[in-house]
């Protein structure tokens, strides 16, 4: 979020809290009270599968808030235990509060173009889960990119949730099969 955004926040917090490393901020099913914004450190927010398989929905740094879609639903329980990932401090402002925030016009449209992005990477994420293959969600990247550039398969892997060795087995078979290119951590049709 904008420093201007942070800054007017601050003002009209309700408390600010820290935390150390691996502290369990909120519990997934918890009632959400409050928009959280990091102030410092890092947090996740994870959820747990039936067979205990830990699920990343986050990963969230300084600046970042959470909670914002909580706060004003219908739905305000946690989705997810948000938990310190190191130390941090968090500035905690309720509904009303951020209400007066919102004062500032500015600071609403920003907020709502923050949570407009947010909503369109989510659509995102569905979209990508909804190719039942890899090659599917690869093809897809690519018609929307042109080429995909990544750091490491690991990274381009969760991006497309799949795991790294099946998007290596599918990337090779693609290659093979002259459907894409590979040169430089760089995918390309061919």
């Amino acid at each position: 979020m904008n420093i201007k955004f942070i800054n007017e926040c601050y003002k009209y917090k309700n408390f600010i809290k820290k935390y150390d490393k691996n502290d369990v901020i909120f519990y997934e099913g918890e009632i959400c009270k409050y928009l959280c914004i990091i102030l410092s450190g890092q947090v996740s927010i994870v959820s747990y599968s039936f067979n205990g398989k830990e699920i990343l929905f986050k990963n969230l740094n300084k600046n970042d808030m959470f909670s914002q879609t909580l706060l004003f639903s219908s739905s305000y329980f946690y989705k997810g235990n948000v938990i310190a990932k190191s130390d941090c401090e968090l500035l905690f402002i309720d509904e009303n509060n951020l209400l007066k925030v919102f004062d500032n016009k500015e600071l609403l449209q920003s907020f709502l173009r923050k949570m407009s992005d947010e909503i369109l990477i989510e659509k995102e994420k569905c979209r990508m889960l909804s190719f039942l293959n890899i090659q599917d969600r690869v093809l897809y990247l690519l018609s929307n990119h042109q080429k995909i550039t990544y750091t490491s398969i690991t990274l381009l892997a969760s991006k497309l949730f799949v795991s790294r060795e099946a998007l290596s087995r599918t990337l090779k078979t693609m290659v093979n099969n002259n459907i894409i290119e590979i040169k430089d951590k760089c995918i390309k049709l061919k």
